[in-house]
Order: structure tokens, then sequence, then C-alpha cells
């Protein structure tokens, strides 16, 4: 029987895991919700949300979630206004 190739069937590269980077992962997202902004800054989930409520960060309100654009969130770790 030909049974189809599953993702443990490919060979692990050495060095793969260095690359995927939290940074990496956030370049192919626009939005991100709560947590993973406060992974994105390395801070807590609680202290990102007394940023908001301090308007210290920009945050959207979509359907009782808050969501954040990582270039927002890239200009506050540019000009350290947050930390």
């Amino acid at each position: 029987m030909n049974n189809p190739k599953t993702i443990t069937d490919t060979p692990c590269y050495p060095g793969v895991a260095e690359v995927n980077t939290s940074a990496t992962l956030f370049d192919n997202h626009k939005w991100v919700d709560t947590k993973g902004a406060a992974s994105y800054l390395k801070i807590s989930v609680g202290s990102l949300r007394n940023a908001v409520y301090r308007k210290q960060v920009i945050a959207r309100k979509f359907r009782r979630r808050l969501y954040f654009k990582v270039s927002e969130l890239n200009r506050l770790l540019e000009n350290s206004t947050l930390l």
C-alpha cells in the first residue's frame, strides 16, 4: 500500500528551531490579539492592558477582544515609549 507522507516523515534539519523566533512569527501578521502582543513586547497581559487603559498603546476592539497592529507595536519598541 502507498501511504501518504506525513509531517513526521520529513527530515529535521539542524538549526531550523533557531530560525523560528517570535519576531519571525509576527512578520506575516498585521494584527495580533492581546496575548500575542504581550508576548511580542515581552510583557505580561496585565501590563499590556494597563498600558491600553493609560492610552500608552493603541488598541482596537472587535467582538469583545482587543487587537493590536504589529507596525504600531514595532513603533513602540523603536521609540521605547511603553517600556
